[in-house]
Order: C-alpha cells, then sequence, then structure tokens
C-alpha cells in the first residue's frame, strides 16, 4: 500500500500537448458523451466552472475537475460538499464525491483523462510533450512520512532550532535520456502555529524530447509509463529519497 492511500491524498493528472485553437464550445461539445453519464432524474451532476474563447474547466459532483485549454488537458480530484437541509435545525454539509486510496482515485483519474482526450477533435494530428502526476497531501508533522520529518528537521539545523513554519519548493531532475527528462516539483507547506497541518505537494513530470503521438493507444502507454514512475518515486521521497536538490525557500 502506497503511504499516498494512507494518508488520504488526492491526485491530478494531465498531458501537454501541441497547441490547437478550439473554441471552448467545441471542446464541451466533443465531451457530450461524459456529461449525458453525469445525470440525476434529468438533473446535470455536473457545474461548468469556466468558459473562455479556449479555455473550458468543469466539475462533477463525483469530485472530478475536468479542465482543458489549447495546449493541455487535466483532471483533478477534489473532495465535493453540498449543504443538506434538516428539520428544525441548520444545513448539514454532506460529503458528496465518494472517498477512495490514491492509487485507486489515480486510476480513475488516469481512466478519464485518456478517455477525454481520444474525444477531443483532431487530436489524433496533436502531440504530447509533457505529462504530469501530483500527489496532495495534508497530515499532521508528526504523522507524515520519515522522509518528510526529516527534510524539516535538516532545514531547522543551521537555524539553531525547530522549524515553527515553512513555505518551500524543491526541484529536482531525476532521470534524463534521449527521449525523455523526469523532475519532480515538491512543495511543502506549514503554515504558522498553533496549526501543525503541513501540505505536501509532488508534481512529478516527465518532459519529452522526442515526438509522442497523441492516438489513444500512444497516451495511454504515456499515462500508464508515467504513473508507474511517478509512484515509485512517491514511495521515495517518503522512505526518505530527497538528496542532490536545487531548493527555492
Amino acid at each position: 500500500m502506497s503511504w499516498c492511500d494512507k494518508l488520504a491524498s488526492t491526485p491530478s493528472m494531465g498531458i501537454q500537448l501541441t497547441s490547437d485553437f478550439l473554441p471552448a464550445e467545441q471542446i464541451l461539445a466533443s465531451l457530450n458523451s461524459i456529461l449525458n453519464e453525469h445525470v440525476d432524474e434529468d438533473r446535470g451532476t455536473f457545474d461548468v466552472e469556466t468558459i473562455e474563447p479556449f479555455r473550458l474547466i468543469f466539475n462533477t459532483d463525483s469530485g472530478f475537475r475536468y479542465s482543458f485549454d489549447q495546449k493541455s488537458a487535466a483532471i483533478t480530484f477534489n473532495h465535493r460538499i453540498r449543504a443538506q437541509a434538516a428539520s428544525a435545525g441548520p444545513p448539514i454539509m454532506e460529503l458528496i464525491s465518494k472517498a477512495a486510496p490514491y492509487t485507486e482515485l489515480l486510476n480513475q483519474v488516469k481512466e478519464r483523462l485518456a478517455r477525454a482526450v481520444a474525444l477531443l477533435p483532431n487530436i489524433n494530428s496533436r502531440h504530447i510533450s509533457r505529462v504530469g502526476i501530483v500527489s496532495v497531501t495534508q497530515v499532521d508533522l508528526e504523522d507524515a512520512p520519515p522522509g518528510i520529518r526529516s527534510l524539516f528537521e535538516v532545514l531547522g539545523k543551521p537555524l539553531g532550532g525547530t522549524v515553527d513554519s515553512f513555505n518551500c519548493a524543491i526541484t529536482t531532475v531525476l532521470n534524463k535520456d534521449y527521449n525523455y527528462i523526469d523532475r519532480c516539483i515538491h512543495t511543502f507547506v506549514l503554515p504558522e502555529p498553533p496549526k501543525k497541518m503541513v501540505t505536501v505537494q509532488l508534481d512529478w513530470q516527465r518532459l519529452f524530447n522526442t515526438s509522442q503521438s497523441a492516438s489513444a493507444k500512444s497516451t495511454r502507454q504515456v499515462m500508464d509509463a508515467a504513473q508507474g514512475e511517478a509512484l515509485a518515486y512517491f514511495e521515495k521521497v517518503a522512505e526518505g529519497g530527497l538528496s542532490d536538490v536545487d531548493s527555492n525557500c
């Protein structure tokens, strides 16, 4: 089991494509089959957040946020809540998205993104330049994985004490060859006391040096490979594998 599963992390996945300035209305029309599945008694269980000339964002009640523009497509999972009327009392907040382990949610995000990308107009003539997978975790510092705790301890030593608050971005190149470069942007935020919840965001990315078709088959292969590499790296971070990195704190 991944540490992301244990700590109820939430996922995102996205791809960057060669540009195609499709009107947002055309993108929305191409995703009609997806939207038609989000219905409850003839009521759409989704809302359109943004519709601009070349940008579209919509959210489903199940917690998936779809985002498209002229050069990218991404899906993020966020828990969704709504106010439910209560008899003789104030409204009660109800969780309407379904909680699940990170790896299960990531699989769902990947499947949804692969399907959505395949439906975009002109997709077979486009190419993938980047794929990214994000893990966002909020956890009490005392319950954080050892690799995260040790990072805070190391950064506090030169300052002569413990770290009370923290906002840091660390970027590292993980792997480099002829076809691609792998890197990860690590963001850690610890607010001022008395809050002790640290936000850990790991943004793993693969940047391609060679052309990658955006066909359905190629997109699936790119996403599957990225998922395996990203999950392996997230485990490395949790175990204390951060070293030789450039930071911007």
